[in-house]
């Protein structure tokens, strides 16, 4: 009797004990597999805007070429007619690399021929069946394909339409880009010891499988019957519903789970997936401690059971509100998890990708301050700048600098002589002393420098004479003659604040009355002046 009492007394501590234990074992892997997938979700969300933005300042880089006179004239005329220097120039302008490398590009007129190539043997060829020309006669405004040669893909098509100055689409430029610093990009997206990130193509192709050697069709690598497998046969006949989802697949018998994004602008889906024996390794060690602990403190297994749970949960719930704050633009943030292994690599691995977004994301903000043609900062730049030194100092001014004779250049010599016109102006200005002049470039043959806090007289006109005197020694671009000068307006900072506008607005009235006074001149803007 007394063995059965003592029995039902342990039984009634046991069993209570197991059924907590039981159900916190729930609860973490439920919680876990929650926190992991967020954070997949969201890693394929941030590949998506990415990707997204790089595509869209790589179509608005295509779309400038296409502002080129020199294209419009080649799609006006007979392509039998071309000159040899409107087409030396204009296959410049198909291979003028972009934020990614150029590896080829052509001009196709309206029929869909191929009028201008930067491989000649294409001339001719008509692709007036294709979906690149489809898409853009319909009056999309760019198209997208993805290029598979020899199961991987390297290159990526983008056409935008030429249209005329009145918007009417004359033709198409379609460029070939390389795409190798996307896929590193890619590469570089790792999720613990098994995890990985690629991107599947609307026809089924990997674009990028970091896992594997090749990107081949994915019937050949995954199981049937998996959401993974249903994914691409939805996307490949255009049965997909959502954008965003949840897929599970067994790859070489290993189970995954992972999270994917569609990326509109390229056409593909992105996914971020992980080993779920790795996903739940954490829970599985948990649920040894529970067993071991019930056996030696059944009185207390409930409080450790929770602790543990919560000493768990801890570091996913920090790497969560990190990747929150990352999602919402703060790429200061970052994991400091010490403790399981498997934790840590992930919290590593949550701050390698934000060192890497942030890296891009800044690259990104400086090439759209640059001018990629002379490397000075461009109209935005400058007017921040403006905007955070105007009237710090003392000495101050703003010197406008116009090119006299640059049209003609253009128009005569062809806008290759007047780029590296430009090019040799932009050395000259950033040869100026950069602890005082800050040089810009406005756009067309428009420069601006902000002179600051100099000590010696008059400073801003020697600057301004030092200048004319350096344009007026281009002579020569490639034996080819140059006939260019500069007329300069000058505009002091007067103790009465104006906003920058104004200030650029008088230096333009001083730059008209140096153009009257004739060539390689500067004129100085004064008070008096406004009421003109």
């Amino acid at each position: 009797m007394k063995r059965m009492i003592m029995l039902a007394v342990v039984l009634s501590v046991l069993i209570p004990t197991l059924l907590i234990g039981c159900a916190v074992n729930y609860y973490a892997k439920n919680a876990v597999r929650e926190e992991t997938m967020d954070t997949l979700t969201r890693m394929a969300h941030m590949m998506e805007v990415h990707i997204s933005r790089v595509y869209s300042s790589l179509v608005s880089d295509i779309e400038k070429k296409t502002e080129s006179d020199m294209l419009r004239s080649i799609l006006a005329a007979d392509s039998d007619g071309m000159s040899a220097d409107h087409s030396m120039g204009a296959e410049c302008i198909l291979l003028d690399s972009t934020v990614f490398p150029v590896i080829g590009g052509e001009v196709i007129n309206l029929e869909g021929k191929i009028i201008l190539s930067s491989q000649p043997d294409e001339i001719g060829l008509l692709l007036n069946k294709t979906e690149l020309y489809q898409e853009i006669m319909s009056g999309k405004d760019s198209y997208t394909g993805l290029v598979t040669m020899e199961k991987f893909t390297y290159l990526v098509e983008i056409a935008v339409p030429i249209r005329n100055k009145e918007g009417k689409t004359i033709g198409i430029l379609k460029q070939d880009i390389d795409i190798g610093i996307l896929n590193d990009y890619i590469g570089s997206i790792s999720i613990g010891e098994s995890g990985y990130a690629f991107l599947i193509q609307n026809n089924g192709f990997m674009v990028f499988d970091k896992a594997r050697e090749g990107s081949e069709i994915l019937y050949h690598e995954y199981q049937d019957k998996n959401s993974l497998e249903q994914l691409v046969s939805d996307y490949k006949a255009g049965r997909l519903i959502e954008d965003q989802g949840i897929i599970e697949y067994e790859s070489k018998g290993i189970g995954y789970i992972g999270a994917y994004q569609k990326i509109e602008a390229i056409n593909c889906i992105v996914a971020v997936s992980l080993d779920q024996e790795k996903m739940y390794g954490s829970v599985m060690e948990l649920k040894g401690i529970i067993a071991i602990l019930s056996l030696v403190l059944l009185t207390i297994i409930t409080a450790g059971g929770y602790l543990i749970g919560h000493y768990h949960m801890a570091p996913l719930i920090r790497m969560n509100d990190t990747l929150k704050k990352i999602a919402n633009g703060d790429m200061t943030a970052r994991c400091g998890y010490k403790g399981i292994h498997e934790f840590e690599e992930l919290s590593r691995n949550i701050n390698n990708m934000a060192d890497n977004y942030q890296k891009n994301e800044k690259e990104l903000r400086m090439s759209s301050r640059i001018d990629t043609l002379t490397h000075l900062p461009n109209r935005n730049a400058i007017y921040e700048l403006l905007d955070t030194l105007l009237y710090k100092h003392r000495n101050q001014a703003l010197l406008l600098l116009d090119l006299e004779g640059f049209k003609d250049v253009n128009d005569n010599l062809g806008y290759d002589i007047g780029d590296r016109i430009l090019m040799e102006v932009g050395n000259i200005l950033r040869d100026l002393p950069q602890h005082v002049c800050y040089s810009s470039r406005l756009g067309g043959a428009e420069f601006l420098v902000f002179i600051t806090n100099w000590t010696t007289p008059k400073y801003p006109e020697k600057i301004a004479e030092k200048i004319i005197k350096k344009i007026e020694e281009i002579r020569f671009i490639d034996e080819i003659h140059v006939s260019i000068s500069a007329s300069i307006g000058i505009v002091y900072m007067e103790n009465d604040r104006i906003d920058k506008k104004k200030l650029i607005k008088h230096s333009n009235i001083a730059l008209h009355k140096a153009r009257s006074i004739g060539r390689n001149t500067y004129f100085v803007h004064y008070p008096y002046m406004q009421k003109e």
